[in-house]
């Protein structure tokens, strides 16, 4: 996900005191939440999990370390202008190429995004107007879940998504701190669940399909390696959105040495 956010600012007591802008470019895991019933596992709900995301700002990365527990690191990246740019979009970030005791952190290209080939449908892309929020994220449902191997039903899948329709977008965070008298543990651990609330909606369509997308991998970032896909692929399902959020207050769900 390459995400423009054009102003952020505080909604709690006293606030807002400023804003500031944020550029993420990040990677979405659609996660199941389980719990146990009569000694078996049945899926409760579905959360988004980011496992990276870097920001260009380093007030908006030290804040989503704190508060939520966003994997969050400094970067760079080129965005696109519209949803017509062919490209290149690419991020870069901070890595170690290799793991030694003579290597220097460097800043390296993550990832290259680039339309080369035109899609195989004649059509153009579908796109939805800001009457049509309910229509753009069920059709952005209905294709995502065609593409994966969803564990859930369909009908369970979109229960799911009418929770970002009415429009609470449930995430799942580790949030931890190193200790500072061990440092092979943590002070705080836990596993943390907020909300992303969609509180505005101003348009949305699918992307032409053609897309060469390719990761780049180092010792100390490592994204097919570790989320277990191609380094190169093409991508042929993509969309983009115009919207506003919230992130509203969080809750644990688990935190280490606390009572059962």
């Amino acid at each position: 996900m390459l995400a423009d956010i054009g102003k952020v600012s505080c909604s709690g007591a006293g606030a807002p005191q400023g804003w500031i802008p944020e550029v993420d470019v990040c990677t979405w895991l659609l996660c199941g939440a389980y719990k146990l019933v009569n000694g078996r596992r049945e899926l409760d709900h579905l959360a988004w999990y980011v496992p990276y995301i870097w920001v260009t700002t380093a007030d908006t990365m030290a804040t989503g370390r704190e508060v939520f527990g966003y994997p969050k690191a400094i970067g760079w990246a080129q965005l696109p202008d519209d949803p017509d740019d062919r490209g290149p979009l690419w991020a870069d970030g901070l890595v170690l190429p290799t793991f030694g005791p003579d290597t220097e952190v460097v800043q390296k290209r993550l990832f290259e995004l680039v339309r080369r080939e035109p899609s195989q449908d004649p059509s153009p892309p579908q796109k939805f107007a800001a009457s049509q929020q309910r229509e753009a994220f069920e059709a952005i449902a209905r294709k995502l879940h065609a593409a994966g191997e969803a564990e859930c039903d369909w009908s369970f899948f979109v229960s799911s998504f009418e929770n970002l329709l009415g429009l609470h977008l449930p995430m799942v965070f580790l949030k931890q701190f190193r200790d500072v008298t061990d440092p092979t543990a943590a002070c705080y651990q836990a596993i943390i669940e907020a909300n992303a609330t969609v509180n505005g909606f101003s348009g949305a369509g699918f992307l032409p399909g053609g897309w060469d997308l390719h990761f780049y991998s180092y010792a100390s970032v490592d994204l097919p390696g570790k989320l277990g896909f191609a380094p190169r692929q093409r991508v042929d399902l993509g969309f983009y959105v115009y919207f506003s959020f919230s992130m509203d207050l969080g809750k644990e769900v688990w935190r280490a040495g606390a009572q059962p």
